[in-house]
């Protein structure tokens, strides 16, 4: 048996396995048709074995027969394996081998009737070469189907090297090895066919059955173009980003310029490397599993990249490699990076500012606090965070004013007032300004001015009894010049008539008797003049004595008798027998009863009643002077013991007098220890004074009873 004929036969032995283990992995792209095109060529190599080794002639012209119906189907499987092999649809490689499988029957037609019309192989010869009986013979059509399965071949070839083109850089060389072991079968059946030397065996079968392994390999041990499918309509290479592609075994199998200036190596030294030593952070044995961030390069030519990777799988869902894309993000992480350090300081600045911030939504829920808004208020930043703003406010006076979204909207700010409910009922005035810096959302900064107002308040009220005492003073000057003019000018008056000897004789004792009352009356502004300086210098003495107060009120009466009749008042007395002996200053408790009916005789019209009494109460004794006069007004009552207070002045006045009375009355009460009160039901309608004075005196003036000074409040304006 020659060595060609062994070849013949060696082909199917291997053929047939093959395409077994194709048809296993059916699932693998094109192994379906790639075992029907290794069945073509066993079917053809057997098919040729038989027609050389076959005697007779009519065997040989079957065995002829019989070979031609592998190789018209060569074809369409082959088209068919090229098609499914690059990815198309397996409608479309219907569509593609059905014309070429028509035009391929119509061939082995005409093969098998060239017995009646000789169009195929025209006259078949046999010729002896050597052991074997060659049969011989070429028609036209014979050509015409060497050309059209060339022209079939061709285009198959031209598509697999389109789609080898566009493989991964790793899978070129080895897609030029395949590129070679195609077309070699092709080469050696056209040398075959245009030989014309003495030939016995036609190599291509063999040829092909080399082929056959050589595709076996790209197909089921390299998986050769199978990240082509997935980025087959890709325009990697004008990319911005940079892509990498990856086999299974994580190795780069291609990249484009973009990842070749990222990673500063070109395609051709990278080809074949492991991901893992040129991506830092790379998990080893896998790829990531969600987006990764990098950094490569150092200084100026260093960069952050966002890495994101996919995986790819084959039709039958094996993975055959990855597509990594690195995207630079620079520049977004550098300003990231930047806006973060900004937000840092400016709420570093924020939290350290003793005024107080925060953001509040359209619906005033304060979203944000800075810690000077939470000492002020007494929260804490959990505590306010969630609450609404107005909610906090207190209800307050229509001029207060509060800047609600509506109002500080459109970038304008607004300045309001409020005051603000704190934690555990304290309340804050708060002065603020807001402004809305985004769409329903507004920032408000303010200031505790709480002590600023009750400052400014007690400015105000300062200044208004400054503005007060200085019109008393005023009032107290004018009246002070009229009280002493006004008993001076009758004691000159009189005085000069007497010394020219201008008052008859029997009118001379009422001439002295006016100039006694007035200088009487002045020596009075004098003594209580004095005794307000001695009260407001803490020189007031006490001579403390156990002391019937009911002759104290009885002498009292006796001294304002006088005054008394003149306006016709009557004084109605009560002092009950019992009233306890009580240690006071006599002469000074003399001047306060004196003072009360002083003050009450001035005050009732003629005809009027002035009641005056005294009783024990628990711990001491109480003194009463009722009167029927004008009355106390309801807004002068808190005021009717304040020094030169007077309740009419200026030209209103009526009534004579410096308006100390009443103040000297109470500074000597307090001096005992006592206390004394105004009442009045309103004008005209009378008034009351109450004196209590304990019976164990608890003033400056007690212990033992001697002279000592009263040290009282002194509560004068001036």
């Amino acid at each position: 048996m020659s060595p060609g004929l062994i070849a013949l036969l060696a082909g199917p032995a291997i053929l047939v396995p093959l395409a077994g283990y194709a048809i296993r992995r059916r699932r693998v792209r094109g192994a379906s048709w790639y075992a029907v095109l290794l069945l073509s060529i066993a079917f053809w190599s057997l098919a040729y074995a038989w027609e050389l080794s076959a005697q007779l002639h009519a065997n040989k012209l079957l065995a002829l027969r019989v070979k031609y119906v592998a190789v018209v189907l060569l074809p369409s499987g082959w088209i068919g394996f090229i098609l499914s092999f690059v990815g198309s649809p397996a409608e479309h490689v219907r569509r593609r081998v059905l014309p070429v499988a028509a035009v391929s029957a119509i061939m082995l037609a005409i093969a098998w009737t060239d017995g009646w019309h000789g169009l195929f192989w025209g006259r078949l010869t046999v010729e002896q070469i050597g052991a074997y009986a060659i049969l011989r013979g070429r028609g036209p059509f014979f050509l015409v189907n060497v050309l059209y399965t060339y022209a079939v071949l061709a285009a198959g070839i031209v598509l697999l090297a389109s789609h080898a083109v566009h493989s991964p850089y790793l899978y070129k060389q080895r897609a030029r090895l395949l590129m070679i072991g195609t077309v070699v079968p092709w080469a050696g059946n056209v040398a075959f066919v245009m030989s014309r030397h003495e030939t016995i065996i036609d190599p291509t079968p063999f040829l092909f059955t080399c082929t056959a392994v050589i595709a076996a390999l790209a197909v089921f041990r390299y998986e050769l173009f199978e990240p082509v499918p997935t980025l087959r309509d890709a325009r990697i290479e004008s990319v911005g980003d940079g892509v990498i592609i990856l086999d299974r075994r994580s190795r780069i199998a291609d990249l484009n310029p973009a990842a070749e200036r990222i990673l500063g190596r070109r395609r051709a030294e990278v080809a074949g490397a492991s991901i893992a030593g040129l991506l830092p952070g790379w998990p080893s044995g896998a790829v990531p599993d969600s987006p990764m961030e990098i950094t490569l390069g150092s200084g100026s030519h260093g960069g952050i990249y966002d890495v994101r990777c996919t995986e790819i799988s084959s039709r039958a869902g094996e993975p055959t490699g990855a597509v990594v894309l690195l995207r630079d993000v620079t520049e977004r992480r550098l300003a990231e990076r930047e806006l973060v350090e900004s937000e840092r300081r400016y709420r570093t600045v924020i939290d350290q500012a003793f005024d107080g911030v925060w953001l509040e939504r359209e619906d005033s829920t304060i979203v944000d606090v800075n810690p000077g808004a939470c000492a002020m208020l007494g929260y804490s930043p959990a505590e306010l965070i969630g609450q609404r703003a107005a909610d906090l406010v207190e209800p307050e006076s229509p001029d207060a004013q509060h800047a609600s979204p509506d109002d500080a909207r459109g970038g304008d700010a607004r300045e309001w007032q409020r005051r603000i409910a704190g934690k555990h009922g304290r309340t804050v005035l708060l002065a603020g300004r807001s402004r809305e810096i985004a769409p329903g959302l507004m920032v408000s900064t303010f200031r505790d001015i709480t002590k600023e107002r009750a400052e400014a308040e007690e400015r105000e009220r300062l200044l208004q009894q400054a503005q007060a005492a200085n019109r008393l003073k005023d009032e107290f000057l004018a009246t002070l010049s009229h009280e002493l003019r006004t008993p001076l000018t009758a004691v000159l008056g009189w005085t000069r008539m007497l010394i020219r000897f201008e008052v008859k004789p029997d009118r001379i004792t009422h001439a002295l008797g006016v100039i006694e009352r007035n200088a009487l009356a002045q020596a009075r502004l004098v003594d209580d003049l004095l005794d307000v300086s001695r009260i407001a210098g803490g020189r007031l003495r006490l001579r403390l004595v156990e002391t019937d107060v009911a002759t104290v009120v009885r002498n009292a009466l006796e001294a304002i008798g006088p005054s008394a009749d003149a306006k016709r008042i009557s004084i109605e007395v009560q002092l009950p027998a019992g009233i306890p002996r009580i240690a006071v200053d006599p002469e000074r408790l003399q001047q306060v009863i004196w003072n009360l009916l002083t003050n009450a005789i001035k005050f009732t019209p003629a005809g009027g009643t002035v009641h005056v009494s005294a009783s024990s109460v628990p711990a001491g004794v109480e003194i009463t002077v009722r009167d029927t006069g004008r009355g106390i007004p309801p807004d002068f009552l808190p005021f009717v013991f304040d020094a030169f207070r007077q309740g009419e002045g200026g030209s209103n006045r009526t009534a004579p007098g410096l308006g100390l009375g009443l103040a000297i009355v109470q500074r000597i009460i307090e001096a005992h220890g006592g206390r004394v009160e105004a009442a009045s039901e309103g004008t005209d309608l009378g008034s009351t004074f109450r004196v209590f004075l304990p019976s164990v005196s608890t003033g400056s003036g007690s212990g033992n009873y001697a002279s000592r000074p009263a040290a009282v409040e002194a509560r004068f304006p001036f």
